[in-house]
């Protein structure tokens, strides 16, 4: 007779091996485990590798180029150098005023940025830089050709400005410069040395070259300029540098000649970003900033010599709103040492010069990595 087992018994043996299975699935566990953390430490240690702050990264909570909110931590790129940013002038600034001023108004004056001796040395470094621009310019083998130039207002628009394409066969440099209208240039060329944010520098680059003030640190981050964008954009942004200079009326210029194309005009009411959405009543509306330009005069800068004239608060409005407000204009006489920044969405214009002194403008554009300024 065949004896069976009744369900309540157990076989021995049986339990003797789900008991070795489920021993040997928790230690496969175990060990899946401890892979994958040892995976993901030697992939936070190769992240904080890349940070030009150390071996390690740093506390969101006390480090001032982090960003960190309820759910995540942001790093800023491009990383700060690893020598420290340079000290302005004065350091009594009221950044919470600032940041204020720029969200209400679009544009606000930091005074004494640079120095007497900085802004000397800049005019130096700009006069041997547009000397060689002009000479390229006038090189037998180029020729301005008319290019759609977009200046987006209340719609997007082109306008077709001579562009020339111009190298220097010494550093291999090329670039374009733009000529807005007669007199008046804008172009990146010389103003950028070390400024690829996206390959590794040695360290006496980072930390700026004292032979070229345009690759130095007091010139790319003071320390108040750079603590303004850190609060504005908070992380990953980008940003470049140019010139704008504007040639003196001449002295067969006259405020009544008209047909004279060489006496300054005003330029064009416009945003120096694009319409992303093709609808500015979207683009006034969204809530945070992603592009600001900085003012550099090399020159006082006044009503006279065509100092760039805003719309307060335009950057929060249609243009036809901005341009209906009464009260709104703010023209802004500058030192030399002291900047304009002001968000890119502001509606804004260049003067006419119309002194007998050139008006030479540096500028800086800050941007969000994701803007792409074609």
């Amino acid at each position: 007779m065949v004896q069976t087992r009744s369900p309540s018994q157990k076989d021995p043996l049986f339990c003797s091996r789900c008991a070795f299975v489920l021993r040997t699935s928790r230690f496969l566990s175990t060990v899946l485990l401890l892979l994958l953390l040892l995976l993901q430490s030697a992939r936070g240690l190769r992240i904080s590798e890349g940070f030009a702050m150390g071996s390690k990264l740093p506390d969101a909570k006390t480090d001032p180029n982090s960003y960190q909110n309820d759910d995540r931590t942001l790093y800023h790129l491009p990383p700060p150098p690893r020598c420290e940013r340079h000290h302005t002038e004065r350091d009594d600034y009221d950044l919470d005023a600032l940041a204020t001023a720029l969200e209400t108004d679009g544009v606000v004056v930091l005074p004494d940025v640079y120095s007497k001796e900085q802004i000397e040395a800049f005019r130096e470094a700009h006069s041997q830089n547009f000397s060689i621009v002009t000479k390229l310019m006038a090189g037998r083998d180029v020729r301005p050709i008319d290019k759609p130039y977009r200046h987006d207002f209340d719609t997007k628009r082109y306008y077709l400005m001579p562009h020339y394409s111009i190298e220097d066969e010494e550093t291999g440099e090329s670039d374009e410069v733009i000529e807005i209208s007669p007199g008046r240039l804008d172009y990146t060329f010389g103003m950028n040395p070390y400024w690829d944010d996206d390959e590794e520098e040695e360290e006496e680059e980072e930390c700026g070259d004292e032979k070229n003030p345009f690759a130095s640190l007091e010139f790319r981050r003071p320390k108040i300029l750079a603590e303004l964008m850190d609060r504005m954009l908070r992380s990953d942004y980008k940003s470049y540098a140019g010139a704008l200079p504007v040639s003196a009326a001449n002295d067969n210029d006259s405020d009544d000649n008209e047909s004279n194309s060489n006496v300054p005009r005003d330029g064009p009411w416009h945003r120096d970003v694009y319409l992303l959405f093709d609808d500015e009543t979207v683009d006034v509306g969204l809530p945070h900033p992603y592009y600001f330009t900085v003012l550099i005069p090399l020159v006082e800068t006044s009503a006279e010599n065509g100092a760039t004239e805003f719309l307060l608060g335009s950057h929060r409005q249609t243009c036809g709103e901005a341009l209906q407000r009464s009260g709104n204009s703010f023209q802004p006489r500058i030192q030399p040492g002291s900047v304009v920044v002001f968000d890119g969405r502001i509606c804004h214009r260049g003067r006419g010069n119309n002194t007998r002194e050139d008006r030479t403008v540096l500028y800086m554009v800050w941007t969000k990595r994701w803007y792409n300024d074609y």
